[in-house]
């Protein structure tokens, strides 16, 4: 089971190369302004509600930002070639990962899909997963946001997917978004932070995290994958379960 994260600026385990990458990359460092965006749609369960109003914000790297029921705090972007434990569903796939920490800020435990809802990708080349339901205005499923979720949500300490959240704590989390080996790693992708609001569902009435809305969206820099014929680390060391540079 997921426990919450250790400080974010714990160090790598020794001789762990993709962690150290995971860890120790602000993207600050790399000088790359961000534009913001904001979207606004309607999740599926939460019936046909009118879009909430949007506030105009940034995707600022470093800052703590809220996206109920998280605050949300992205880390870095890196494009992963190889993790050991965690393959592509195609050889010569890639993995797009975002390390980000994630509080629950509820009184209440949450289930891991929610944390996934809450970063999302947009216009990012080769992806392998469709962007998510548009139920803003219709029930058919074949109307798409511009919101791509990852694939794999892993719960960066231990390597393992991530678990239920637990109230009022912080997990250090690394959201993977496979791309196709054919596709350019871009050296920016356009990450949206998505907020739910509390409130009762079409069918029962019962309380829900309903109506994702992107409530902030700008291009963020993006390590390159390395270049090296070095085995990859193996996942004890990676410490990433699913996010990390080969």
């Amino acid at each position: 089971m997921s426990q919450p994260s250790l400080p974010p600026e714990e160090p790598a385990p020794a001789g762990s190369r993709v962690a150290a990458r995971l860890l120790e990359q602000p993207l600050r460092n790399l000088g790359v302004g961000v534009t913001a965006v904001v979207l606004g749609t309607t999740a599926a369960f939460g019936g046909l509600e009118e879009a909430r109003p949007s506030t105009t914000q940034e995707v600022k790297v470093g800052t703590t930002m809220t996206a109920d029921p998280f605050e949300i705090t992205v880390k870095r972007l890196l494009w992963v070639n190889e993790l050991p434990g965690y393959p592509t569903n195609d050889e010569g796939n890639r993995w797009l990962a975002i390390v980000a920490d994630v509080t629950n800020t509820g009184d209440e435990t949450l289930l891991p899909y929610l944390a996934g809802e809450a970063i999302t990708v947009n216009g990012v080349e080769g992806l392998t997963k469709t962007p998510e339901p548009d139920l803003t205005t219709t029930r058919d499923l074949d109307d798409r946001t511009d919101r791509v979720s990852s694939d794999r949500l892993v719960h960066f300490p231990d390597s393992t997917l991530l678990n239920p959240l637990q109230p009022g704590l912080t997990y250090q989390a690394v959201y993977l978004y496979e791309q196709k080996g054919s596709a350019d790693a871009a050296a920016e992708v356009s990450v949206q932070l998505v907020g739910h609001t509390l409130r009762p569902n079409a069918f029962d009435q019962v309380e829900m995290w309903l109506d994702p809305t992107v409530i902030a969206e700008s291009r963020l820099p993006v390590l390159p994958p390395e270049d090296t014929s070095e085995p990859a680390d193996s996942l004890d060391t990676v410490a990433a379960g699913e996010g990390a540079a080969g």
